[in-house]
């Protein structure tokens, strides 16, 4: 059975310093900005959380068995942003992502329902799915617990678990303890071994199925 992983963008995969707060970037030292992975544009700086490379090369080498969909509060236009970035920097083909989710994609009482996907995806459902995201109040409601994956914030510039890249805020520059702390994050490569234990445990699944149906074929 095939995996579908959804993942968050903001505080998640990356971490956005947008044209207003270039100024928290501007007054990093160069030891630090050195010391992350990121890519700098016109209209802001996108900071990648670590091991980003390595998960989606090895998403990349599965493609058969797992696929990938974003889903973000932020709008269409800065999904599309995003998709656009981490797919440069990774070197993923245009078709790599099964779905980009917005805002406009979110209603009702639970943000994020992860029953949206498996209505317009019959093959993803609560066996195979699960949603990566930062804010507990994505992931912990009662339709999304069984599969939501709650990861720690990734953001070396401040979190604010209601920032939206549209709204007017100012960001604070990043003390060295932050810097630090971002640096040796390594959750997205706990995602990967949750990845391989989840295909591990269908692969078993299947050879016992398989078994089963052989078996009661020779009965009858």
């Amino acid at each position: 059975m095939k995996l579908c992983v959804v993942f968050d963008l903001d505080e998640t995969l990356i971490h956005f310093i947008d044209e207003r707060n270039k100024h928290v970037w501007e007054n990093t030292s160069e030891k630090n900005k050195n010391a992350m992975d990121y890519v700098e544009e016109e209209d802001g700086v996108f900071i990648f959380r670590p091991f980003i490379k390595e998960m989606f090369s090895y998403f990349l080498k599965n493609r058969t068995t797992i696929s990938v969909g974003i889903w973000t509060y932020a709008d269409a236009t800065y999904a599309a942003k995003v998709r656009e970035v981490i797919s440069k920097r990774c070197n993923l083909p245009e078709d790599f992502f099964l779905f980009t989710y917005s805002f406009d994609d979110i209603s009702g009482p639970y943000p994020k329902d992860i029953r949206y996907v498996f209505r317009h995806f019959p093959e993803c459902n609560k066996s195979n799915t699960f949603l990566v995201d930062n804010l507990a109040s994505n992931v912990m409601h009662k339709i999304n617990k069984k599969n939501g994956i709650l990861i720690p914030s990734f953001a070396p510039y401040g979190h604010n678990p209601n920032w939206n890249p549209a709204l007017e805020e100012i960001r604070n520059p990043a003390t060295s303890v932050e810097h630090t702390k971002a640096r040796k994050d390594d959750c997205l490569r706990d995602i990967v071994k949750i990845c391989q234990k989840a295909l591990k445990r269908n692969q078993h699944q299947t050879k016992n199925t398989k078994r089963g149906t052989r078996r009661k074929t020779r009965k009858s």
